[in-house]
């Protein structure tokens, strides 16, 4: 969300006309909806590996972590491939087809690249929160945000994109973030998707029925 603030304010001080805002408006809409959904494998994710560690089973603690990150895997592929293949459908549904859906809908590609590293960012933060550690995720976050924010300024104020260049911003600096924690949780205990399939199985039973309790009271509550 803070990125996508950082790219309106951008994209507004630049824009001649109403549409550039308006398109990322309705792009933003289905986004946002998969990341407060998706959010809850950082929320559930957490508790079950603090458990496992406080009860002395590191094994337990490393496999749900590489469950965790499995699903970010798999969860972000199957999103990035929906958004790219069903993007125009999508937000027909959120808005009547026009002028506004056609500027939103490279916006939506390009943001939907980066999303198996979006949800990687976010399995490795309930990860990382889960080992007592608050401080890395921090600094990886706020360097992404930077990030996001040097790019905001080339590719929108120098190179004037617009919109384009908005999403170019923001996906770049979510590819960044998710290299990172992926590179700082390898290095520090050799953790890593393992790109196993079968979250219906029983070994994923307590992360994907904890995700799915949290993912409904988060639909609820919207």
């Amino acid at each position: 969300p803070l990125m996508s603030i950082t790219d309106t304010y951008f994209v507004g001080s630049t824009a001649t006309s109403p549409l550039p805002l308006s398109s990322m408006a309705l792009a933003t809409a289905p986004l946002l909806a998969v990341f407060y959904t998706t959010n809850a494998l950082s929320t559930v994710t957490s508790p079950l590996v603090s458990e496992a560690i406080g009860r002395g089973d590191e094994g337990a603690a490393r496999e749900t972590c590489v469950q965790a990150l499995n699903i970010a895997v798999i969860l972000g592929v199957f999103v990035t491939a929906l958004f790219l293949v069903g993007g125009e459908q999508i937000l027909d549904v959120f808005s009547p087809p026009g002028v506004v859906n056609t500027l939103s809908l490279p916006f939506l590609r390009i943001r939907a690249l980066s999303s198996p590293f979006l949800l990687l960012s976010s399995a490795s933060l309930g990860i990382l929160r889960g080992n007592l550690d608050a401080r890395t995720p921090l600094k990886i976050l706020l360097g992404a945000n930077l990030l996001n924010v040097g790019l905001d300024v080339l590719l929108v104020f120098f190179l004037h994109l617009s919109s384009t260049g908005a999403a170019i911003a923001t996906s770049s600096s979510e590819i960044v973030a998710g290299c990172a924690f992926s590179y700082t949780l390898w290095r520090r205990s050799n953790i890593r998707p393992t790109l196993k399939m079968g979250l219906l199985s029983g070994e994923y039973a307590p992360l994907v029925s904890a995700g799915a309790n949290n993912i409904l009271r988060t639909v609820i509550l919207q």
